[in-house]
């Protein structure tokens, strides 16, 4: 695939690779290629545009090559690596739909943090597998009610257990 690049509406003199890349317009250099950052566990690249605003790059990259995200859709890393933030890995999706992507790409490594053990006491494999089930329940925004109440019941049951569990 050509490496394709677009502006990025919101931000002058910003741009977007087709290949994951963020870039700017220097006076001196001309366009150079910003660096991202990592923040927390889940290892999503962050990038600053200026002005204050940090951007994860794979909701920049969709939001300027496909379009706004939908109601209800969040971004998919369809190979479910978060560095890998090239389009063609790229997808609005829903939240069910992310929560699939994980489980299938879920290494052993991510398996051992989720769940396994907590607060250094072992997990029997019932307690683990009705945690990540209600983790799992913890999906993203711009729900129905229903869904919302769903969530909420989830998001109890995992914290029940949890205290269950220490």
């Amino acid at each position: 695939m050509d490496t394709e690049y677009r502006d990025i509406p919101e931000f002058p003199g910003r741009r977007v690779g087709n290949d994951g890349t963020v870039w700017k317009l220097t006076d001196a250099a001309g366009w150079e290629q910003l660096k991202t950052t990592v923040c927390g566990s889940l290892q999503y690249p962050r990038v600053s545009l200026g002005r204050g605003k940090g951007r994860y790059v794979h909701r920049l990259i969709l939001e300027v090559f496909v379009g706004p995200c939908p109601d209800g859709m969040e971004c998919r890393h369809l190979d479910g690596n978060p560095q890998n933030n090239r389009l063609d890995n790229l997808a609005w999706g829903t939240p069910e739909e992310n929560c699939e992507d994980r489980e299938k790409h879920r290494t052993e490594e991510s398996r051992a943090r989720l769940g396994t053990a907590w607060r250094g006491k072992k997990l029997s494999e019932e307690h683990r597998a009705k945690m990540s089930a209600a983790h799992r329940g913890k999906t993203g925004r711009h729900h129905s009610e229903e869904t919302k109440a769903k969530i909420a019941a989830a998001r109890r049951e995992y914290w029940r257990l949890r205290k269950q569990s220490a």
